[in-house]
């Protein structure tokens, strides 16, 4: 089930996502509807989650259920995204909303820019 995280990894990303929020483990139990030894089994690697348990955690830290399925490839990703893109997705999920708005704004000027000179060569 965990190709692309191992249970490990996996586990350690929801330790990162419950202390990025200040949460204990019986906040993220609270909060996802799931038993706190479940949360500590899933963080020290020792349980694989069902998809059940990772609707339950996207929900929880504010993703859709499809992200996480991903993340541990239960489903394929939709898209293969470059390196540059994968870690621009990466990077907005620890950001505040009001930064990911600059950032698509600024994102939606460099896209306008392209489609009224053609020929621009991109930034490096």
């Amino acid at each position: 089930m965990f190709s692309t995280m191992n249970k490990v990894e996996f586990g350690e990303w929801v330790r990162q996502q419950r202390s990025h929020r200040k949460w204990t483990q019986a906040d993220l139990a609270r909060e996802s509807g799931l038993y706190r030894s479940l949360i500590n089994n899933i963080e020290n690697g020792v349980s694989e989650s069902a998809p059940k348990t990772l609707s339950a955690l996207a929900k929880a830290f504010g993703y859709e259920a499809q992200y996480l399925f991903e993340l541990t490839e239960i489903l394929p990703a939709k898209t293969k995204l470059s390196p540059a893109r994968q870690k621009l997705l990466n990077m907005s999920n620890d950001l505040p909303e009001s930064d990911i708005e600059l950032a698509t704004s600024l994102l939606e000027q460099r896209q306008e820019y392209y489609k009224k000179n053609p020929g621009a060569k991109p930034a490096k």
